[in-house]
C-alpha cells in the first residue's frame, strides 16, 4: 500500500492514480509534475531578478483531475492550483512522445462521436469531480439530476423512490441550454398559433370540417420551417451536449444501484475513476454540432407531440364553440309551426298503383318505390319530407299535371333524408315519386304538410336576420321596391328574390355599402314573392334587412 501525497488516502501499490482525488502515481506523471514545478520555479526566479512580477509557487503541485486517455495513455489534466494558463498544464512536456495527445484534444475528438458513456455503481457514497459535466471547466455551480422508480405495493397502491445528485455545471453551459430552451418554446408556440389562426378563419367561414386537416398541417409546416430556419450559436469543441449532458436511472427498487449516462468522455472517465467503477460505451446520436434548431433537439418527437396535442385541443374547443353558435343561430331562424296530427295512409298495395295523399296533407309509409297523387286543398307552400333512421337513403321528385318536374331532392334533410318546399296551387293534381338509393331495408315515413312562411314587412320596416332565412313578401302596391342589408361585422350577406314557383327574379351580393347586398326590383301588388337572405360560404351570420317602396 502507498499513501497519496495529495489527500493521504491509502492506495494500492499498482494503482496509477489515487481513486479518491485522482492524483497520479506513475513515473510518467511524476516526471510531468516535477517538470511543471521546475518550470514554474524558473519563471519565479526570472521574475525575481527582473523585479517586474512576483510569483508565489507552492512546494507541491497536486492535480485534482487525471483521467485515463485513449488506449490507456495517462495524461495530466488541469490543476485548480494553476489557473494562469490551462494549456500549460494540458499539453504534454517535450520529453513525452510526439504521437501522444493531450487530454483536451482526446476529449474534443471523443465528444464528436455518436456515443454516450455509462457508469453503473451503488449510490450510497459518490465522489463528484469539481468540473462541468458538459465542458470540463472547473466550476462551483451545479444542476440537480434526479431519477425515480415505482413499485406496486398493494391493491391500487404504488410506492416511489427518488434519488437526486448535484452534478457540476458551469455558467456558460447554463446559458447555452437556456438559449435552445427559449427558442424551442418559441417554435412550439408559433406553430400552435399558426394552427389557431386557421381554426378561427375556418370557424368564421363555417368550414370546421376542413379546419381539422388544414390546421394540423399548418402547425406542422410552421414547426418544421422554424426548426430549420432558427439558428444556434456554434459551441466550442469542449462541449459535449446542447441540452442535457448527464442522466441517471435507478436499476432496482430494492437497491441503490444507479446507472449514470454521460455525454462528456473526460468527465465520465474521471467520475468512474473517482468511484472505482467501470465504463461502458453506448451508441447514441450526438446533437452538439448541429446549429439548426430542429436537428439540435435531443427529443424532437416530444416537441412534435406537444404541438399536435395543443392544436387538437384548440380544434376540439373551437368545434364546441362553433356547434354552440350554430345552435343559437338555428334557434333564430323561421321554422314551420308544428303540424296538426295528419291521417296515416296505408301503402301496402300492389306495385304500380298510385296512392292518393289526403288534400290536407298526411303521413304515409314507403317500403318500396311508390308514386303518390296529391291535390292540395289550398294554394301556398307545402313541405314534403322523409324520416328514415335505417340508412335507406330516400329521394323525392314532384311533377305537375303536365309531367314537368317542379322539384327534386335527395339529402337536404338530416341523415340522408329528403326535404322539398314547393308552392302548389289549390285544385291542381301533383305526382310525387318516392324512391330509394340502394336496397330497401326498413322503409321510411313521407310527410306532406302545409308550410307557412313568415311574412316580411314593407314600407320602411326592417327585420333582424340570423343565419339563412326565407320570407314571403306581398307588396301593397306595384312599383320599384328596394331591399337592402345592413351589416358591420363582415358577415357578407346576400339577397335573392324568387316567385312562389321558385323561379329566380333577381339576386345580389355586394352592391350595397361594404359587403352588404342591395336589390332594386319591380314587383306587382298582391303577388307573393319569396325573399331569401343567406351569407357567403356560411350559414352563420347576422344583419338587418330593410324593405322600402321606390
Amino acid at each position: 500500500m502507498r499513501t497519496c501525497t495529495s489527500c493521504g488516502h491509502l492506495c494500492d501499490d499498482n494503482a496509477k492514480f489515487c481513486p479518491k482525488c485522482a492524483y497520479g502515481f506513475s513515473s510518467e506523471l511524476l516526471s510531468t509534475q516535477n517538470q511543471l514545478v521546475n518550470n514554474v520555479k524558473q519563471d519565479e526566479l526570472k521574475a525575481t531578478e527582473s523585479d517586474t512580477t512576483e510569483v508565489v509557487t507552492p512546494d507541491v503541485i497536486t492535480h485534482e483531475s487525471v483521467v485515463q486517455a485513449a488506449h490507456d495513455e495517462i495524461v495530466p489534466d488541469v490543476s485548480n492550483d494553476i489557473a494562469d494558463d490551462i494549456e500549460l498544464v494540458v499539453n504534454i512536456p517535450e520529453e513525452t512522445p510526439q504521437n501522444e495527445k493531450g487530454l483536451l484534444d482526446v476529449m474534443k475528438e471523443k465528444n464528436k462521436l455518436d456515443l454516450v458513456y455509462n457508469v453503473s455503481m451503488l449510490a450510497d457514497s459518490v465522489s463528484m469531480p469539481k468540473f462541468c459535466n458538459c465542458c470540463m471547466t472547473p466550476t462551483s455551480g451545479y444542476e440537480m439530476i434526479k431519477t425515480s422508480i415505482s413499485k406496486s405495493t398493494g391493491y391500487n397502491t404504488t410506492t416511489t423512490r427518488t434519488t437526486s445528485l448535484p452534478f457540476p455545471l458551469c455558467p456558460e453551459c447554463v446559458a447555452h441550454r437556456k438559449v435552445i430552451s427559449n427558442k424551442k418554446w418559441m417554435m412550439n408556440c408559433i406553430s400552435v398559433a399558426a394552427g389557431l389562426i386557421l381554426v378561427i378563419i375556418f370557424a368564421a367561414l363555417n368550414l370546421m370540417h376542413l379546419a381539422w386537416f388544414f390546421s394540423i398541417i399548418a402547425s406542422l409546416a410552421t414547426f418544421f420551417t422554424l426548426g430549420f430556419l432558427l439558428m444556434l450559436e456554434p459551441l466550442d469543441d469542449s462541449h459535449s451536449a446542447r441540452e442535457k449532458s448527464v442522466s441517471m436511472k435507478l436499476t432496482s427498487f430494492d437497491t441503490t444501484h444507479v446507472s449514470y449516462s454521460f455525454s462528456n468522455w473526460a468527465f465520465a472517465h474521471l467520475f468512474a475513476a473517482a468511484n472505482n467503477a467501470q465504463i461502458a460505451e453506448e451508441s447514441k446520436k450526438n446533437h452538439v454540432k448541429e446549429e439548426k434548431l430542429f436537428p439540435a433537439l435531443s427529443k424532437p418527437l416530444a416537441s412534435i407531440a406537444f404541438v399536435l396535442c395543443i392544436t387538437l385541443l384548440v380544434l376540439i374547443f373551437a368545434g364546441m364553440i362553433s356547434a354552440g353558435l350554430t345552435s343559437s343561430s338555428s334557434a333564430g331562424r323561421p321554422a314551420p309551426p308544428p303540424p296538426a296530427p295528419l291521417p296515416v295512409t296505408n301503402t301496402e298495395t300492389p306495385p304500380g298503383d298510385i296512392i292518393a295523399i289526403p288534400s290536407a296533407g298526411g303521413i304515409v309509409h314507403v317500403n318500396r318505390e311508390t308514386y303518390f297523387s296529391f291535390m292540395p286543398d289550398r294554394s301556398g307552400f307545402w313541405q314534403f319530407s322523409t324520416s328514415d333512421n335505417g340508412g335507406d337513403d330516400p329521394f323525392l321528385t314532384v311533377l305537375n299535371s303536365n309531367g314537368d318536374i317542379i322539384g327534386a331532392d335527395d339529402d337536404s334533410g338530416e341523415n340522408f333524408n329528403a326535404v322539398l318546399l314547393l308552392y302548389l296551387d289549390e285544385g291542381h293534381e301533383y305526382l310525387i315519386h318516392a324512391g330509394f338509393f340502394g336496397d330497401v331495408d326498413h322503409g321510411y315515413i313521407l310527410t306532406a304538410a302545409k308550410y307557412d312562411l313568415p311574412e316580411l314587412p314593407g314600407n320602411g320596416g326592417y327585420t333582424q336576420i340570423t343565419g339563412t332565412s326565407v320570407f314571403l313578401f306581398t307588396p301593397g302596391s306595384s312599383g320599384i321596391w328596394e331591399f337592402e342589408t345592413s351589416d358591420n361585422d363582415g358577415h357578407d350577406p346576400m339577397l335573392a328574390i324568387h316567385n312562389v314557383h321558385g323561379i329566380l327574379i333577381k339576386e345580389d351580393d355586394d352592391s350595397g355599402d361594404g359587403f352588404n347586398a342591395h336589390l332594386s326590383v319591380e314587383l306587382e301588388a298582391g303577388t307573393g314573392y319569396v325573399v331569401i337572405v343567406r351569407f357567403y360560404m356560411t350559414d352563420v351570420g347576422t344583419c338587418l334587412l330593410t324593405v322600402t317602396n321606390g
